[in-house]
C-alpha cells in the first residue's frame, strides 16, 4: 500500500502545509509477464502511480516493490541504475516525448548509449536495426524524423526489450 501527496502551499510550520493527495491506498501485484491494466477517469493518478513505480515520485509512505527489490529504499542513483534499465515509461502522447528534431534511429540509440548497453556504434546500429525491425518499422525508419509516421511503435523500440517491463501513461 503506498500514499502520495503533494505539497500545494509550502510553509515552514507543518500544520500550515497543504497538501493535494495524489494517490492513496493503491496496491496491486503483477506476475511475470502478466498484463495489467490501471482504468480511472481523466486526473485519478494512473500516471502518478507509473512515475511513482519508476522512482520519478518517491511515495510519503508505503513500498513499492519490484522483482523482490523495496525500490523506496534505494536512496542512492548508482543502486538504481540497473533497475531503471529494466523499467520504461510509455508515454499516451509519444509526439509530446520525443525529440522532433532527432531521427527515430537516435532516439533510439540515446537509452542504449545511457545505459552503455553496447560496447561500439556498430552494436549499437545492430540493436537499433533489431528493435525496427522488431516492432515491424524495418531498419529504414532509423532515416526519418518522428513526424513522418505514427510513432507508437518507436516509443515502444527506445529501450532495448532484453528484459523491459513497459509502463504505459
Amino acid at each position: 500500500m503506498s500514499r502520495l501527496r503533494f505539497v500545494t502551499k509550502d510553509s515552514f510550520f507543518a500544520s500550515r502545509r497543504e497538501y493535494v493527495q495524489a494517490s492513496d491506498h493503491v496496491s496491486f501485484d503483477i506476475a511475470e509477464g502478466e498484463t495489467f491494466g490501471l482504468v480511472g477517469e481523466s486526473g485519478s493518478g494512473k500516471s502518478t502511480i507509473a512515475r511513482a513505480i519508476t522512482g520519478l515520485y518517491p511515495p510519503n509512505t508505503g513500498q513499492i516493490i519490484f522483482e523482490d527489490i523495496d525500490l523506496t529504499a534505494i536512496k542512492s542513483e548508482r543502486a538504481r541504475r540497473p533497475i531503471r534499465r529494466q523499467m520504461q515509461m510509455v508515454f499516451q502522447n509519444p509526439y509530446s516525448s520525443m525529440n522532433p528534431r532527432m531521427k527515430i534511429y537516435d532516439i533510439i540509440a540515446e537509452p542504449i548509449r545511457f545505459h552503455r548497453l553496447a560496447e561500439s556504434e556498430s552494436q549499437i546500429r545492430q540493436i537499433v536495426g533489431d528493435l525496427l525491425d522488431h516492432v515491424g518499422l524495418g531498419r529504414g525508419a532509423g532515416i526519418k524524423y518522428p513526424h513522418e509516421f505514427l510513432v507508437a511503435n518507436v516509443s515502444v523500440s527506445r529501450l532495448p526489450a532484453h528484459s523491459r517491463h513497459d509502463l504505459d501513461c
